[in-house]
């Protein structure tokens, strides 16, 4: 070998000695990391995936593992939702025997905070009944001390019957209602097993974004935050699914979305469209209580990030007929402050609209009751219900 050939051969060396070296420092914890146990679920005979919400796991985490104990069992997906929206689906096939454990999942330089972890098993279900799952998050110090942020504001923007076609559905929205920067699909519990083979967003300029396609519907809940271009309206939303929608069992389709950043603040984009009003929350009330019950039911209506001392408040219950009983403002310290409505406008057609003036600074949260007079509408027993806000 001539002196080139030997010092290339030493270049080459040298390069993967850095590059597998600077893998395993990736790989391997930190100093001052640690595995931290997150939860220990027993495994059953249902059907994979197994969902586990980690919602409540304390601070920010690095990377997943999962130990198994008691039964053998073949992984073949892992799917981590974080806590702002993003997620990680990884593919393998991994046989686990009791004791031994997969290696670090998603791998990160800095933590996030873990919502959810998915795991798909693969193999005899009744054969790895009894057994049991551990999940194990690795947390540096500072991780360790992260508090989660409130969770996402979201408003529930459309509300569909079960009609239309038996696997296409659309959702169309009101215009220029809002601009969004995420939104995600509720489906009924009949829907669970079908597969959600396109979504489709169509913004107001006629431009077409899929954003979610076969995707499984194993849940209620089928989809995670998804992003939405935040500089554009959203005209509607087309679903196409395996399931037959209009025989999805009790419940509407839901469509929730967050709000666009900024697009409630004062300087925003939100106050400069639908005359001043802005929209804040939605959500679904108690159309109609039992009868003859004389008890308010409430629901609670998160106001979105940013939002400053507003002038007033408008209610835009639907369908028409529905009255609100009741109003309570909550500020972001905790203080509650009661608030009588004004006597509602708009017949026929238009909405009925409730406005509520002195709005106090620092709001957080709106509670709205529905009256029992309420007449029962043919749309169901929940009215879709949104807040709008003026500067």
């Amino acid at each position: 070998m001539s002196a080139k050939s030997r010092f290339l051969a030493i270049c080459l060396v040298l390069a993967l000695s850095v590059v597998v070296a600077g893998g395993a420092v990736a790989q391997s914890p930190r100093k001052g990391d640690r595995w931290v146990l997150l939860m220990r679920a027993p495994l059953t005979s249902a059907p994979s995936p197994y969902r586990l919400d980690l919602k409540a796991a304390q601070g920010t985490f690095r990377a997943v593992r999962v130990v198994v104990a008691g039964r053998p069992l073949t992984l073949t997906r892992a799917v981590i939702a974080y806590g702002d929206g993003s997620v990680h689906d990884e593919r393998m096939s991994v046989e686990l025997r009791a004791g031994e454990r997969t290696r670090p999942l998603d791998v990160r330089p800095t933590g996030r905070f873990i919502d959810r972890l998915e795991l798909h098993l693969a193999g005899d279900r009744q054969a790895r009944s009894g057994g049991r799952l551990e999940v194990w998050g690795l947390q540096s110090p500072a991780g360790a001390m992260a508090a989660r942020p409130p969770p996402l504001a979201h408003t529930l923007v459309a509300a569909a019957g079960q009609s239309g076609s038996s696997r296409a559905l659309t959702l169309i929205l009101p215009p220029r209602l809002a601009k969004f920067r995420h939104m995600k699909l509720d489906l009924p519990s009949g829907v669970a097993r079908g597969v959600l083979t396109s979504l489709t967003m169509v913004y107001a300029d006629g431009v077409r974004e899929t954003v979610a396609p076969d995707r499984r519907a194993d849940r209620r809940e089928v989809l995670d935050w998804l992003r939405v271009d935040p500089s554009r309206f959203v005209a509607r939303v087309e679903a196409v699914t395996t399931a037959d929608v209009r025989h999805a069992g009790a419940g509407r389709v839901r469509l929730l979305a967050e709000l666009a950043d900024g697009w409630a603040t004062p300087t925003g984009e939100g106050p400069k469209h639908n005359a001043g009003w802005v929209l804040l929350s939605a959500g679904e009330v108690a159309a109609a209580p039992l009868p003859g019950s004389k008890d308010l039911v409430w629901a609670e209506f998160p106001v979105a990030r940013g939002v400053g001392r507003l002038r007033r408040l408008r209610i835009t219950p639907e369908p028409h007929g529905v009255v609100i009983a009741a109003v309570e403002l909550v500020g972001s310290s905790g203080t509650r402050q009661k608030r009588q409505t004004s006597k509602p406008s708009g017949t026929g057609p238009v909405p009925q609209t409730f406005d509520v003036d002195d709005v106090p600074a620092g709001l957080a949260v709106i509670r709205i009751a529905v009256s029992p007079e309420s007449r029962r509408t043919p749309e169901g027993s929940e009215a879709l219900v949104r807040v709008w806000g003026r500067y």
